[in-house]
């Protein structure tokens, strides 16, 4: 699978190359497609300037006729790297939620919700910061699901990946 072999291939950044293992990909239902691109333009954060998102290209993904849902694990996922991976690998994003960062899954938590940490989370939590304390040791996976535009015939390589559409970390809508 070429998506697979480009995750994996990673993006390479001044800090290193980041690459991601894909879990799962599957296709959007035609019929689905059009109802999410609306779910996705309907649910902007009013801050945002649709005109100058729309002069900009970056909304250019509501004419897609195709979209794929992906599952990934990467083991650094700041800087947009997840956005960066797929949009090197012709998958421009236009929607993305993190599940988890290493053992703590988010599962079905609302945005701008908390909850308490179970024990083995704060266990995890202590770990990784008594870790880091005593030497730098390797970035925990992060697991997120991305919505992407499928652009094999028309990626233009010069161009930013499409989502403005979310703060970093507001899951979209039938995500």
């Amino acid at each position: 699978d070429v998506l697979k072999t480009r995750l994996l291939e990673g993006v390479n950044t001044t800090m290193g190359t980041f690459s991601a293992d894909l879990i799962e990909s599957s296709d959007v239902p035609e019929g689905e497609v059009q109802t999410l691109i609306a779910d996705i333009l309907n649910n902007l954060p009013p801050e945002y300037n649709v005109k100058k998102l729309e002069d900009e290209g970056h909304l250019d993904f509501r004419h897609a006729k195709e979209l794929s849902r992906v599952r990934v694990v990467v083991r650094e996922g700041k800087h947009r790297m997840v956005r960066r991976m797929l949009a090197n690998a012709g998958h421009e994003v236009i929607g993305l939620k993190r599940e988890r960062l290493g053992a703590i899954h988010l599962d079905d938590l609302p945005v701008g919700e908390y909850r308490e940490m179970t024990q083995t989370e704060a266990s995890w939590i202590d770990d990784v910061l008594n870790g880091k304390k005593k030497k730098k040791k390797s970035k925990s996976n992060v697991k997120a699901e991305a919505k992407v535009e499928n652009t094999k015939d028309s990626h233009d390589s010069n161009k930013r990946p499409t989502d403005k559409s979310t703060r970093s970390q507001q899951p979209q809508s039938s995500q």
